[in-house]
């Protein structure tokens, strides 16, 4: 296991740990009002993991964006969240839906439907959580390393890492893919498909490759490509 993707992990942790049960509590509750609790639960978490994970690369190189820098990627980011967390929890709760009624249409006591429905639904929470917060906290490491370089539309000089976590909860295309270097702007390729970051879906990933990961990108750009430092 590399440093970083322990430090990474023991901090997503924290965060899952806040996420969990509140949770659970919003996939039991009626079906038609969960997507708009939803939306506005998972744009809260992905807030305070980018609270969590926005000085990752600053404090390890000790520098420091400028204000602007700061406010720009914080707008930006947000941006991107508020667009995550409307189709999540639409997914989320035509998932629950499926899953309501399939259990629904089983020959048995109400009561064991609804216990059925708990387990299911407290296996499903684990899920999202592990997945959303891989999802946020990437994604605001990513996009600190390109503000720090003028911007996601700027020079991207720098290189990412695939690191794991390398115990036997590993699957096996996320260990061959361990170490794996590539420019900054530039896709890994896992398991035959692209990822800009561990848990990232925007280029097509599959729900195999995402769900439940635990891996970190890790980020090393040479000072003399970074924007101009406070």
């Amino acid at each position: 296991m590399s440093r970083s993707a322990e430090k990474d992990l023991r901090e997503k942790l924290r965060l899952e740990n806040q996420f969990i049960n509140r949770l659970g509590r919003i996939l039991m509750d009626p079906i038609s009002i969960q997507t708009r609790l939803l939306e506005r639960f998972l744009l809260g978490h992905y807030t305070r993991t980018y609270d969590g994970f926005k000085n990752t690369f600053q404090k390890r190189r000790d520098i420091e964006m400028t204000k602007f820098q700061r406010l720009r990627m914080r707008d930006y980011t947000q941006g991107e969240f508020n667009k995550r967390a409307v189709r999540q929890a639409k997914l989320i709760t035509d998932n629950t839906r499926i899953i309501l009624t399939g259990i629904q249409k089983l020959d048995i006591p109400i009561q064991e439907q609804r216990n059925m429905f708990q387990f299911r639904m407290g296996v499903r929470a684990t899920r999202i959580v592990t997945t959303e917060t891989e999802w946020s906290a990437e994604r605001t490491k990513l996009r600190e390393i390109q503000f720090l370089q003028n911007g996601p539309d700027g020079e991207n000089a720098g290189k990412k890492r695939w690191d794991i976590i390398g115990d036997d909860k590993m699957r096996e295309h996320h260990l061959y893919s361990a170490n794996q270097l590539v420019l900054v702007d530039s896709p890994f390729m896992v398991a035959d498909e692209l990822l800009m970051f561990p848990g990232d879906t925007d280029l097509g990933a599959s729900a195999g490759n995402i769900i439940n990961c635990r891996c970190s990108a890790f980020y090393s750009v040479p000072k003399k490509y970074l924007t101009k430092i406070t």
